[in-house]
């Protein structure tokens, strides 16, 4: 005979929840336990739409009465790379919405964490290109340039100077975004060997700074002179054409050996 058997009401002895008990044991403990959980601190599921309760429920569960009251990490703590600032801006609007949509500090402290180190992980890559594109095209316009490099680079951020009217300012945000650009840097180099000192003031590439195309024009104007003391063996400049003309062929040439 179970303990059904002694229920006077035939409602309680088929009643669903019941079914899970098979001794008075069973209800027994399952009484002590519901006490118990009835004496704990309760947190009542307020309406959608009642949003008093709710921040009720909010702070109760473990946000701050304010905004300000969250405590986030840190830019030592969160170990950001080099250079990349946290806007003061965004971290407040970030501490607002926290606020508003309930979270908790542990909630907020860990959203917080994983958003900032998703943007230091894409600022890094950023960096990282950067860095790479700088130095691929400053290989390329050495190559380019040859020994000329360093003069026609300082004749193009002259340029860039002058085409920004003498604005320095805006000199170094056009560099900012231009200067790794090789297309750029040869336009504005071309530009300022078109120009006089008078235009553009002193720094106009000096002799034996000439870059590899110039000094194949030079070549080329040589060899097809054939008045010039390089092809004339009995003239007193023969020996220094000789030598200006190995000269023009290592700037022309840089790294190449003259067949």
């Amino acid at each position: 005979m179970g303990f059904k058997d002694g229920l006077s009401d035939e409602t309680l002895k088929s009643h669903p929840s019941l079914a899970n008990f098979e001794t008075a044991d069973d209800i027994a403990k399952s009484y002590i336990s519901s006490q118990a959980a009835y004496g704990a601190e309760k947190i009542f599921i307020p309406r959608e739409e009642d949003t008093d309760n709710w921040n009720i429920v909010y702070n109760r569960l473990g946000r701050p009465e304010k905004a300000e009251g969250y405590k986030l990490p840190d830019a030592k703590e969160l170990n950001l790379p080099e250079g990349f600032q946290i806007p003061e801006e965004s971290v407040k609007s970030f501490l607002t919405n926290a606020h508003k949509y309930g979270l908790t500090q542990k909630q907020a402290r860990a959203l917080y964490t994983d958003h900032i180190a998703a943007q230091a992980g894409e600022y890094s890559q950023i960096i990282t290109k950067m860095n790479d594109d700088h130095a691929a095209s400053d290989k390329a316009l050495r190559g380019e340039y040859g020994k000329a490099y360093d003069a026609q680079v300082a004749l193009a951020n002259k340029t860039m100077v002058w085409a920004a009217g003498g604005d320095k300012d805006l000199a170094s945000r056009l560099s900012d975004k231009y200067g790794n650009d090789p297309d750029f840097i040869k336009a504005m180099a071309f530009a300022g060997n078109q120009m006089s000192e008078d235009i553009l003031g002193p720094g106009a590439p000096k002799p034996g700074q000439m870059t590899p195309e110039s000094a194949k024009e030079e070549i080329s104007a040589i060899e097809n002179n054939p008045k010039h003391p390089y092809h004339v063996a009995d003239n007193p400049d023969h020996k220094a054409a000789l030598a200006k003309m190995e000269s023009l062929y290592a700037l022309a040439y840089p790294g190449e050996e003259e067949d």
